[in-house]
């Protein structure tokens, strides 16, 4: 990763999502996109690059996927934003 990369984290969410609202409590002040997937758009971005449950956090580097975390795992959450 040079300098000038952009990093991106998105967070694909759901509002029927229990895992979702209690990840979002630890993720409170990180910085990223939220995706929710009750929407259209939302629904074709998730399904576009295959996210098959929710919560899903991807973390992109000049928009190509370097890193994703399925479910509810803290560690590996707040890892992903750390790396």
């Amino acid at each position: 990763m040079s300098a000038n990369s952009t990093v991106e984290i998105k967070f694909y969410t759901a509002d029927w999502c229990s895992q979702c609202k209690m990840v979002k409590k630890h993720i409170n002040g990180m910085t990223y996109t939220t995706v929710d997937v009750d929407d259209e758009e939302g629904w074709a971005e998730a399904e576009s690059i295959n996210i098959k449950g929710m919560p899903t956090l991807v973390k992109l580097i000049d928009g190509q996927e370097v890193d994703r975390v399925v479910g509810s795992n803290v560690a590996k959450i707040k890892e992903l934003f750390n790396e």
